[in-house]
């Protein structure tokens, strides 16, 4: 349960086809383990620093939810899973743009 979910909150949002490289580096054995944990095969002077820098807004996230689903949310929104389909993502990222307001705009008033 632990993997699964380590899988997703962090190697399928980490960067494209990261999970796929580390999965076909480090296979599972015939018993179903593998040797080593997937962040022992990322590099040091890109893959551990990306890593740190996903952790940290993991963290963020964590701490201004209050509860599983509200994170769930809110990571899906801050950092999508990069397994979607492409079309997906770019909508995503099309409504999140859509919905910021242009340089110069005037607020809204209220009446």
């Amino acid at each position: 349960m632990i993997g699964k979910i380590t899988k997703d909150i962090v190697y399928k949002r980490l960067a494209p086809m990261v999970l796929d490289e580390l999965e076909r580096l480090n296979p599972k054995d015939d018993d179903g383990r593998r040797k080593a944990h997937h962040h022992r095969w990322l590099t040091d002077d890109v893959g551990h620093p990306k890593l740190r820098e996903h952790l940290t807004k993991l963290i963020v996230l964590m701490e201004a939810a209050d509860d599983w689903q509200e994170f769930m949310r809110k990571l899906d929104k801050v950092l999508p899973k990069y397994d979607l389909p492409l079309l997906a993502l770019i909508a995503r990222k099309t409504e999140q743009a859509s919905s910021i307001p242009p340089l110069g705009a005037k607020p809204l008033s209220h009446p």
